[in-house]
């Protein structure tokens, strides 16, 4: 049935570049059956949503978070961190903690295990994982996982059976690191300008764009000065619901109101829109520097906070940046190999 595609990701369909054709004919089918055949088993489906609902769109869409109001916000990131998994746990129910081994839901999982040990709850979390989280995550997973909590190692292939009895009881949440990225600003935006660059005015860095962009930016919830706060608007704005409706592409309807984005909260935007805290006080390496320093608080796991490079993590992420464990209990990561190709031979 193609109409829960067509609700969840319409500006797929919009975003090609022969729907103008399909629609001057009226062969809506052929572009449903276009767009299915083209991305449906090959693309994640990434689309612009503007949530300040300035640019006109041909679509009539629905259900968009519009920007919570942060007038007078001060609340700190690790304080909306402790509140969300307080909530998460008031829900008497079990947590299934997806973790990808990545920033986002390393912080939201040490977070969720920190409050629950407090209260002797740390039986209702169960995290969810694959061989590329424990991978990604260097030693966090023998240390600090491992006979600690209860999880579930999935080799790949074994998703599915995720959402399939005995593991689903049909009451389970399942929690996701997801929007973690678009309170920062997405570090594949990032990682490609100079820390110069990202400071000067937005407007010489994204000229092309200005005409188009400029209603929706001058509605930003924050005033948008830098080339950095457009990187941040960008995802903020464009990409929060695509991120936020991204599982319900892949995964049963039934369990749609079970997978819920730990950092979807409006507290979570209002901190996004009104905090004070740098994202990155130094280069790419501090980039989302108050989730690290909370990992850092949580874990004291520094070979983690200061290495781990901000990928696009996924459940079941493949481009890995781990290396190996040494057997002094360190973690080697690609990166090491490129700055000192001789690393590799000194470690025992």
């Amino acid at each position: 049935m193609l109409i829960p595609f067509l609700k969840y990701n319409p500006r797929l369909i919009y975003r090609h570049p022969e729907i103008y054709e399909f629609s001057k004919t009226g062969s809506f089918n052929s572009m449903v059956r276009h767009w299915r055949d083209t991305y449906y088993e090959r693309e994640t489906p990434h689309m612009a949503y503007d949530r300040s609902g300035t640019i006109p769109h041909h679509f009539e869409i629905t259900g968009v978070d519009r920007f919570p109001d942060a007038s007078g916000f001060k609340t700190r990131f690790r304080d909306v961190v402790g509140a969300r998994c307080q909530e998460l746990l008031n829900t008497g129910r079990r947590l299934n903690v997806m973790w990808s081994g990545g920033i986002d839901s390393t912080c939201m999982l040490f977070a969720l295990m920190s409050v629950a040990r407090s209260q002797d709850l740390l039986r209702r979390i169960r995290v969810i994982c694959n061989y590329n989280s424990v991978l990604e995550g260097g030693t966090l997973f023998d240390s600090l996982i491992r006979d600690k909590v209860a999880y579930i190692l999935e080799p790949t292939g074994l998703r599915g059976k995720l959402y399939e009895p005995p593991i689903d009881d049909g009451r389970s949440l399942y929690v996701t690191g997801g929007l973690g990225d678009q309170l920062f600003g997405r570090n594949d935006h990032i990682i490609n300008y100079s820390k110069e660059d990202l400071e000067r005015p937005w407007r010489q860095m994204s000229a092309g764009h200005q005409i188009f962009l400029t209603p929706a930016i001058e509605a930003s919830p924050r005033p948008i000065k830098t080339f950095y706060d457009y990187l941040w608007y960008y995802s903020f704005n464009f990409a929060w619901q695509s991120v936020k409706w991204h599982h319900h592409f892949m995964i049963p309807s039934r369990l749609h109101p079970r997978i819920l984005n730990f950092y979807g909260t409006e507290d979570f935007q209002r901190w996004s829109i009104a905090n004070d805290e740098p994202a990155m006080p130094g280069g790419i390496e501090t980039y989302k520097w108050p989730a690290r320093e909370l990992i850092l608080e949580l874990t004291g796991d520094r070979e983690y906070v200061a290495k781990k490079p901000k990928l696009t993590s996924q459940h079941a992420y493949s481009k890995l940046n781990w290396l190996a464990l040494t057997s002094g209990g360190g973690t080697l990561y690609v990166r090491d190999l490129d700055e000192n190709p001789q690393v590799i031979l000194t470690q025992e």
